[in-house]
């Protein structure tokens, strides 16, 4: 085999064995498996009104590792009908590896408001890619409702 065409060989097989160990991983977050996360979780809440202020704190569990400084956080509003979703801005504080979350949230519109933690490919090393833990909102504010997931919502 020519160098070139090794090189071109070499190259194919990387890009596929690289997209075979890739992962995108959605980890649904509920009330009830809220412990049971790599991290430890807290979810808190208060009326404001037409808003509710939301805060989620993201830390070390004992003997787990710290999430990652370059970690995000979004809030979505699933759209409906003609209604485009929105995407309420979020404020990060991270402090001492403790990470906190806040921002609002519509009252009206809580049952299809979601906010998700990642971890993308920038923060773990490889073949670790994407990690997502979605909180459905109104599961928190609301534990005893019941919600459709958002791929299943017009």
């Amino acid at each position: 085999m020519k160098p070139t065409q090794l090189v071109i060989a070499a190259a194919i097989l990387l890009a596929v064995t690289g997209a075979a160990f890739a992962r995108h991983v959605t980890h649904s977050v509920t009330p009830d498996n809220i412990k049971q996360q790599p991290f430890s979780f807290t979810l808190t809440f208060k009326d404001a009104g037409e808003l509710m202020e939301f805060a989620v704190t993201v830390k070390q569990k004992p003997g787990g590792r710290p999430p990652a400084s370059s970690a995000s956080g979004s809030a979505v509003v699933d759209r409906s009908g003609r209604q485009e979703a929105a995407f309420p801005t979020v404020t990060k504080v991270d402090s001492d590896g403790v990470q906190t979350y806040t921002f609002q949230i519509p009252r009206s519109v809580l049952d299809r408001a979601r906010f998700t933690f990642t971890e993308s490919p920038s923060d773990a090393e490889f073949p670790n890619p994407g990690d997502y833990w979605v909180f459905n909102l109104a599961d928190f504010a609301d534990p005893g409702a019941h919600h459709t997931p958002p791929s299943t919502r017009p």
